[in-house]
């Protein structure tokens, strides 16, 4: 089995935004590693830039606050915590016993007992710390499993409200086709593609890396005239627009100019 290539230049800034969103597939994301190791210093850097700019966006982060009751219980807690620190501990008995009783002083064989037992009760006491240790580590383990889950699960419903459910379908879906945007004027580290459903009952466009705030036209045509054109502004580093297509007029577009520009007319994305 031979290597692939490694991606270009052009490649490697193309999908840097797809790499920080983990929207690579395992094939994929091994290649854009392999390539992004072996590309030059300044293009590394470009491309940490990118990905630093789309991972710090946080309008991808899920609305997660946290609920009022645990402000109630870390103060509880805290305040047990003093108390039971604060508590004075219990005077020791000095001198013979109450009565007069004097203490008989123990013999060698008792010391010995009595030395062997504190030993063998140390050992029991290890091995419960251990156990409970070890059954406490894996509750740990699973509550924080349970936790990423729970975030991941929002992360993805934050996502999904961003680009909208079409988007997030047709990406996922192997079937999908995925038409290429690529960046037209200097200085844009951005990246477009127009996702087609397998039966072309649904189209959608997917922008990553252009700056909250723009806003954008995305025009089709082909040699039988216009096929669309839409307005949306960028909410965030990743934009999701349904385009709402007929079939006939989704099928289109495989052959179609697809141009992405900004209200002033400057091109930034044009089909590859």
């Amino acid at each position: 089995m031979t290597t692939p290539p490694p991606l270009t230049s052009e490649q490697l800034l193309e999908e840097a935004p797809l790499d920080a969103l983990a929207m690579l597939d395992d094939y994929g994301a091994a290649l854009f590693t392999r390539s992004f190791h072996q590309a030059t210093p300044a293009l590394r850097h470009e491309i940490r830039e990118i990905q630093a700019a789309v991972a710090g966006d946080t309008t991808l982060l899920p609305p997660v606050e946290p609920g009022p009751a645990l402000r109630e219980r870390t103060i509880a807690a805290v305040m047990q915590r003093a108390v039971t620190d604060a508590a004075p501990a219990p005077l020791a008995t000095i001198g013979p016993a109450a009565g007069g009783v004097r203490m008989r002083p123990p013999t060698r064989v008792q010391r010995l007992l009595g030395g062997q037992m504190w030993r063998a009760a140390s050992f029991l006491l290890i091995g419960a710390l251990l156990v409970s240790l070890f059954f406490n580590l894996r509750l740990l383990e699973r509550i924080g499993v349970i936790s990423d889950a729970a975030l991941n699960h929002r992360a993805d419903l934050r996502f999904e409200e961003i680009v909208g459910r079409d988007a997030v379908t047709l990406a996922n879906d192997p079937h999908s086709r995925r038409i290429l945007l690529q960046p037209q004027a200097p200085g844009v580290h951005a990246v477009g593609y127009v996702l087609i459903g397998e039966r072309h009952d649904a189209t959608s466009l997917l922008v990553l890396g252009v700056p909250p705030g723009t806003s954008l036209t995305i025009t089709a045509r082909d040699s039988e005239g216009e096929i669309l054109s839409r307005t949306v502004e960028c909410r965030s580093f990743v934009t999701g627009l349904p385009l709402q297509l007929r079939t006939d007029e989704a099928a289109r577009l495989a052959s179609a100019v697809i141009e992405v520009r900004r209200l002033d007319g400057t091109l930034l994305l044009a089909r590859a």
